[in-house]
């Protein structure tokens, strides 16, 4: 006896544009625009401030290097162990976005990264300017 055959769920979906959202293409236009806008306005600053964070961190780090062993950030996993574990996750390198919603996704790729190896901020500030090509850097 063959299977019976199943009534498609899509009879019972509405084919109007009211469940599909603003489809309008000035719409869209207008607002692409103003979140490219906006990413425009922010990313340099942003980039600036995580190169000052990384400048800082590595002097930091330098005046830490001559303490001994025995202080408060042992448990965390040397910079180099920590980048070749980033590596492995094999991270997207980020040389500017062509939209705002581009950005946004490459940071949410390396925030989950971030969560997976348990990254402190000041890592995570080094790690993305590790992943910054050499235009994204130029634009801050």
């Amino acid at each position: 006896m063959p299977p019976k055959k199943r009534t498609s769920r899509r009879s019972n979906r509405s084919n109007s544009n009211e469940n599909a959202g603003v489809r309008d293409p000035a719409t869209l236009n207008a607002v692409n625009q103003a979140l490219t806008t906006d990413v425009a306005q922010r990313l340099p600053q942003a980039l600036t401030e995580a190169l000052q964070a990384y400048h800082n961190g590595a002097e930091n780090n330098n005046n830490n290097s001559n303490n001994t062993e025995n202080g408060p950030n042992n448990n965390q996993p040397s910079f180099q162990l920590l980048l070749e574990r980033f590596q492995k996750q094999k991270p997207n390198s980020f040389g500017g976005a062509p939209t705002p919603i581009d950005a946004e996704n490459w940071i949410a790729h390396l925030e989950k990264i971030f969560e997976v190896l348990e990254c402190i901020e000041n890592q995570q500030v080094h790690l993305v300017v590790y992943m910054l090509e050499p235009q994204a850097l130029t634009e801050a």
